[in-house]
């Protein structure tokens, strides 16, 4: 028992995981890695001297999608919180309905759902870190679906041992069981005589996960890569650490090359900029977009920057003196003149309006929304109408549009799906923003034209192939969209 306790107690030494951390939630689903870590902490909190240092609770999130079977674990963490002396927080979300409202997987739902009554629950009872029970297997689980995704050297170093809870949030998430095997946690719970129970769902081959870790990660075991588990999980220890290790290079390289910067630009020396590989060029793009945006750390670097930047041969390599490259999406602007690149943010980047705020755009008739003047006319459909510089434009059946409702302006909406005009099918809107590489904290600065409920337009990319013009349409609504240039970022 000691050496189970020891060996904890150096993850959590180590990693500094409880620095500061006086109140902790453990999340407890009832299963075998969960009840493991609950016992875990609390056996560790006895042995090492911290009770009355550190309160523990547990927190169990009912998600309404297994029956009687969910309703038979959230009685059985229950007992077992009321026999460990302690204190349970429960909850309940409607995982089915959130799923249809979201658009999103059953899986994907109570994912989100679950995090955001833990984020709820650190608000209200004052905790400062919530554990979760992922370990080593679901780590090598993470890192070939990650790869199969065609992930990055980010995403290759898998889930860290700690991060915010949310963005921003000074809640951390906290991961101590990321060095232990499954069948390490059932051991252990099994020499303490501990209970769990198991999920059916898990058993599912439909779910990605499972069939990788039913598959999957057995083919490789048994076969001709035995201790695939513990290779993918050194896999993305290296992808971390490599990652890390540009991270620091890009500082050095922002640093050195750093010519002037004020409030919303930097000048850099190209001549400074020449003598790093492009991955470190690539994380100096990174660092000034987050530099330029000040908080906002989630903005990437847009695919036509780094095409600008980094194709082979770079252009800070060429003889080019002259140069401009302008990013909409991340309101980023780079312009190269004899020697140096400034890096600007675009004027006119202004708040976007509170999510689900709406805003009717009369026909015809203009609205105002995040820095954006949305135009709407109804015309005939031979009609050409003069198009000012700088203006996006799109054409839409006006009848199509006008049955389903009235005319609004807003952001996306978490799950909704919609058909890009000339694509096979539906998709995630959050899909159709990945594939453009609309960074995540941008997609909710990009308007959404809505009518009745159903997406339009997706201003400066794509309306939705239902409500295209053709043969058979007799009026047409044209959309024009531009960006304001008033006021700052």
């Amino acid at each position: 028992m000691r050496s189970w306790l020891e060996r904890f107690d150096r993850v959590l030494t180590r990693g500094q995981l409880l620095g500061g951390v006086k109140r902790l939630l453990v999340a407890v689903s009832g299963g075998p890695d969960s009840m493991a870590l609950l016992h875990l902490f609390l056996q560790w909190q006895r042995a090492f001297g911290k009770t009355g240092k550190l309160e523990i609770l547990a927190g169990h999130v009912h998600h309404g999608i297994r029956g009687e079977e969910a309703d038979r674990d959230a009685a059985f963490v229950a007992q077992e919180a009321q026999v460990l002396g302690v204190k349970l927080l429960r909850g309940a979300v409607k995982v089915r309905t959130e799923a249809r409202r979201r658009k999103l997987s059953l899986e994907s739902a109570a994912r989100e759902l679950r995090y955001e009554v833990l984020g709820q629950w650190a608000c209200e009872h004052e905790i400062h870190a919530v554990a979760v029970a992922h370990h080593l297997d679901d780590q090598a689980e993470t890192v070939i679906l990650r790869a199969a995704r065609g992930t990055g050297l980010r995403g290759l170093a898998g889930m860290p041992v700690a991060r915010p809870l949310s963005d921003g949030a000074r809640v951390r998430l906290i991961r101590p069981l990321l060095k232990w095997r499954r069948s390490e946690l059932v051991t252990f719970l099994h020499e303490i005589g501990g209970s769990c129970l198991v999920d059916s769902t898990n058993q599912d081959p439909t779910i990605p996960r499972n069939l990788v870790r039913h598959t999957i990660i057995p083919l490789l075991e048994s076969g001709a890569h035995p201790g695939a588990v513990e290779a993918l999980a050194r896999l993305a220890e290296h992808a971390r650490r490599a990652s890390e290790d540009l991270a620091l290079l890009g500082m050095r390289a922002l640093r050195e090359a750093l010519v002037s910067e004020d409030n919303g630009s930097c000048v850099l020396s190209v001549e400074k900029l020449r003598i790093w590989p492009r991955s470190v060029l690539h994380e100096v793009l990174k660092l000034v977009v987050a530099k330029l945006h000040g908080p906002h750390l989630g903005f990437r670097v847009s695919r036509e920057v780094q095409q600008w930047i980094l194709s082979e041969p770079t252009i800070l390599e060429s003889s080019c003196n002259l140069g401009r490259c302008l990013d909409s999406s991340s309101f980023l602007g780079l312009e190269l003149r004899y020697g140096f690149l400034r890096a600007e943010r675009i004027p006119g980047s202004s708040p976007v309006p509170l999510p689900g705020t709406e805003l009717e755009l009369p026909v015809p008739g203009s609205t105002e929304w995040g820095g954006w003047e949305i135009r709407a006319v109804e015309t005939s459909k031979a009609e050409t109408l003069p198009l000012d510089v700088g203006t996006i434009r799109e054409r839409v059946d006006a009848a199509l549009v006008q049955s389903r409702g009235r005319l609004t302006v807003r952001s996306r909406r978490l799950g909704e799906r919609f058909r890009p005009l000339g694509a096979p099918g539906a998709m995630k809107l959050k899909e159709f923003f990945r594939e453009a590489r609309v960074r995540p904290v941008a997609r909710d600065r990009v308007p959404v034209v809505d009518s009745g409920g159903e997406i339009v337009w997706v201003v400066g990319h794509r309306i939705a192939d239902g409500f295209r013009v053709t043969e058979r349409t007799d009026r047409v609504l044209v959309l024009d969209a531009t960006r304001k240039h008033e006021g700052g970022g």
